[in-house]
């Protein structure tokens, strides 16, 4: 049986197999994960500062299965990077250097896709392009915030701005990304990420081929390991802000002590400061689609037992301000607020 990693090592030379253990460790009864954003070159709400919820359906059976898959297929991938020269993306050369099970990962996970007349080069471009809008838009944003930019920002800002992608682009794009999808589930079968766990094995082996530090190998073997275990086990996937994800990576640091110094705080108004979550609670058991609570039944049920805490209308408004800005399935209108039961 697999050992899930100690808290104290989980942040300090991860290895991809090891991050498997750690993604199932951090999934919660109700199947509910947060995992760091990533970028891919096919974008599935891919977005490298925000994370993903991801609600997957997987038991200790299917970790151990999804793990010897995985090392199997990095062991394979490992072999290939060093003859990767020799084989020149050539299915000849590939059958020649490789054995039966190592030929069948290259064919699998490495050999390059078919271009299906596209401009490979065009493609790439459009994609480029993209983030860079995506970046700037972000760099603007922060602008409007008041934040100082950085030398790099400031001139992507003036080289940049001019960028565009025409709408012809576009559907050239999404018409390449349909066939690498339908040529990705040929290849390894329908589920989510199909496309993202083929360019991540293609980009690790890459890596591992040109000798790129092990720190950055190991980083791109976790988003491989990742995509893997979503497209095998993974029912849905959002992209959602960092504060769970980071939230829930704090507390995996925290001693013994501080955790209870966090659950248990000294502080008189400890039991003010616990009422976001007994909200949240309040929505959960008493909410749903149908039954929505208004300010005043949030506020009654706040005065009673077990949480006998009396807080002000206007704090209960940023209260629920904030749990529907987190994406955490509470929504609100003129009707009340609810939360959205799945």
């Amino acid at each position: 049986m697999l050992e899930i990693i100690d808290k104290k090592s989980r942040f300090a030379n991860l290895l991809p197999e090891e991050y498997i253990s750690l993604m199932f460790e951090r999934t919660d009864e109700d199947g509910i994960l947060y995992i760091p954003g990533w970028y891919s070159d096919v974008p599935e709400n891919n977005n490298e500062n925000d994370s993903y919820r991801c609600r997957i359906n997987w038991n200790l059976s299917d970790l151990e299965k999804i793990s010897e898959k995985f090392r199997t297929i990095y062991d394979g991938i490992k072999k290939i990077a060093a003859l990767y020269d020799n084989i020149d993306d050539d299915p000849e050369n590939a059958k020649k250097l490789l054995d039966k099970n190592d030929f069948e990962i290259w064919n699998t996970y490495i050999r390059p896709f078919d271009d299906n007349g596209f401009d490979r080069t065009l493609i790439s471009d459009i994609i480029d392009r993209l983030q860079t809008i995506d970046y700037i838009k972000r760099i603007s944003a922060n602008l409007s915030k008041g934040e100082k930019l950085t030398e790099i920002e400031k001139q992507i800002l003036r080289e940049d701005m001019d960028i565009s992608v025409s709408e012809e682009e576009l559907l050239l794009l999404e018409q390449d990304r349909n066939n690498l999808t339908k040529e990705a589930e040929n290849r390894i079968g329908k589920g989510m990420c199909a496309c993202s766990v083929i360019i991540r094995a293609m980009r690790t082996c890459k890596l591992m081929e040109i000798g790129a530090p092990e720190l950055i190998i190991r980083n791109e073997g976790k988003v491989f390991a990742a995509a893997m275990v979503l497209h095998e086990y993974g029912v849905s996937m959002e992209t959602v802000g960092n504060t769970v994800r980071l939230n829930i990576e704090k507390l995996e640091t925290m001693t013994e002590d501080e955790l209870d110094e966090y659950y248990h705080p000294k502080k008189s108004n400890s039991r003010k400061s616990m009422a976001p979550l007994f909200v949240y609670l309040i929505l959960k058991e008493k909410s749903n689609s149908k039954i929505h609570l208004r300010q005043q039944d949030i506020l009654n049920f706040l005065a009673k037992y077990p949480y006998e805490v009396s807080i002000e209308r206007k704090a209960l408004s940023r209260i629920i301000h904030n749990l529907i800005d987190s994406q955490l399935s509470v929504f609100s209108d003129q009707s009340g607020t609810w939360f959205e039961q799945e």
